[in-house]
Formats: structure tokens, C-alpha cells, sequence
């Protein structure tokens, strides 16, 4: 991998420096958006971890965040119980599917930035102190490239799906077992 991302704990101090950073165009990826500029300081009082991510020339790439949040697993019968959360993880739109060349139908030498991103995640999800037995993550069902990613790498559908009391959105819950993260 000739570009290698390297990640950057997020601080409140830098917000500034992502403010106006462009995700895309697409509902969800305004959300990314959003939560990165509105909510990701907040998510970071309550425990979540966030970074940013920069390639060799600076540039940053992306962000990505785990927390963690109460489901009820491993089936919707199951006692809520502490599992991780992938609350939000999102590349800049000069950046997707890049770096070119980089790609790799394995995604544990894959190239590309989301899987260096999704590999760091889930380094630092086994890494993560406690008996939280999952990973979980929220998709809109009609962000394909993110879910065929999620797949990839061992993330489930998982049910039931989550509803946004406040927008009314319907999004996919998918999740993989802690012991299967890198």
C-alpha cells in the first residue's frame, strides 16, 4: 500500500478545520456531514472515540467513530446489553475509491481508504476494554457501496431494523461478533 492513512484522534479544537468538508450529495451522506459538524463533540463527552484520517500528502481523507450504545443481541428477544457502535464513519467525495490501483477483493490488505478505515475500526474495536460481545453499525438501505463494504467485512443484517423517531428514516442494522474483528 504506497498510501497509507494515518489516523489522528479527533479534538474539539479541529472542528474548524472540517467544517465544510463534502461528503456527497445523497440524503445520507449529508447526514455524515452533519454529524461530523453538530454532534461528533457531544458523541465524544458521552465516550465516543472519533479520528480523522490523513494520507501522505495531509489531506484529510475522513472520519470514523466508535461508541458504544445498548441493543438488545445477539437476537431482538435478547436483554439490552453494551455492544460498540459505529456511529458514523465518512470519506470526503475526492477521496472515494481511492487510491486507485490499491484495490483488493480481500479486505485485509485491500487498499483503498475505506478499508484502511474500516481496519483501524475494527483494531480498535478489539482492543476496547469490557465484555461487549458485537460491533454494530446503522446504514440507509440505500447506501449500497457502504453496505457492500460493511459485507466484506463480516458485518451482518441484523434485525430489527432502527427508525429515527425524529426524521422518520428507516435505517439497516448490521453487526459482527467482537471475536471476529481483527
Amino acid at each position: 500500500m504506497a498510501n497509507v492513512l494515518e489516523p489522528v484522534v479527533f479534538r474539539a479544537d479541529l472542528l474548524s478545520d472540517v467544517q465544510g468538508f463534502d461528503y456527497g450529495t445523497e440524503p445520507w451522506e449529508k447526514e455524515l456531514a452533519q454529524w461530523m459538524q453538530a454532534e461528533s463533540i457531544e458523541a465524544m463527552v458521552h465516550g465516543t472515540k472519533v479520528w480523522l484520517y490523513l494520507n501522505q500528502t495531509g489531506d484529510c481523507v475522513g472520519y470514523s467513530s466508535l461508541g458504544v450504545a445498548q441493543w438488545s443481541y445477539p437476537t431482538k428477544k435478547s436483554p439490552r446489553m453494551p455492544v460498540l457502535v459505529i456511529p458514523a464513519v465518512a470519506i470526503r467525495t475526492e477521496f472515494k475509491g481511492e487510491p486507485k490501483g490499491d484495490w483488493a477483493t480481500d479486505p485485509s490488505v485491500d487498499g483503498r481508504y475505506s478499508s484502511q478505515i474500516m481496519r483501524h475500526l475494527l483494531d480498535s474495536a478489539s482492543q476496547w476494554p469490557g465484555p461487549m460481545p458485537a460491533v454494530g453499525l446503522f446504514v440507509d438501505p440505500r447506501n449500497t457501496p457502504a453496505i457492500k463494504l460493511y459485507e466484506r467485512f463480516g458485518f451482518a443484517k441484523y434485525d430489527p431494523p432502527y427508525t429515527d423517531k425524529a426524521t422518520g428514516i428507516v435505517y439497516d442494522r448490521y453487526a459482527i461478533r467482537r471475536a471476529s474483528c481483527w
